[in-house]
C-alpha cells in the first residue's frame, strides 16, 4: 500500500489538456484526487473517493486511469537519467553540459 500519482497529457489540434490524478493516504483513510484542464490556466480539481480502504480508492484510481489512456492521454516521457561521469569535464575541453 503507497502514495501513487500519474500525470497525463492530451494534444490534439489546437487542444492541449493535462490530467492529474493521486491516490493519497491520511490517518490510514484512503482518498483519490484529480486536477485537470488546458495547459497553462488554472486546474480544475475534484476529490474522486475519500475516506475509504486502499483497495477501494486504488480501484478508483486505477479505472479513472484506464479511462483516461483510453481517451488519448499519456504519460509524458521519462526524462533520460544521466550517470555521474557524464557530468565531468572531458580532457582539454571547458564545455559544460547541460542538466549536470
Amino acid at each position: 500500500m503507497q502514495t501513487e500519482q500519474a500525470a497525463l497529457h492530451f494534444r490534439q489540434g489546437s487542444s492541449d489538456k493535462v490530467y492529474h490524478l493521486q491516490l493519497e493516504n491520511v490517518d490510514d483513510q484512503w482518498s483519490v484526487q484529480a486536477q485537470w484542464g488546458r495547459r497553462g490556466s488554472a486546474l480544475q480539481s475534484d476529490v474522486k473517493a475519500s475516506g475509504v480502504t486502499y483497495e477501494e480508492a486504488k480501484r478508483v484510481y486505477d479505472r479513472i486511469l484506464r479511462e483516461k489512456v483510453g481517451k488519448g492521454y499519456q504519460k509524458p516521457p521519462m526524462a533520460t537519467r544521466r550517470s555521474p561521469s557524464d557530468c565531468l569535464p572531458r580532457k582539454n575541453t571547458r564545455v559544460i553540459r547541460p542538466n549536470c
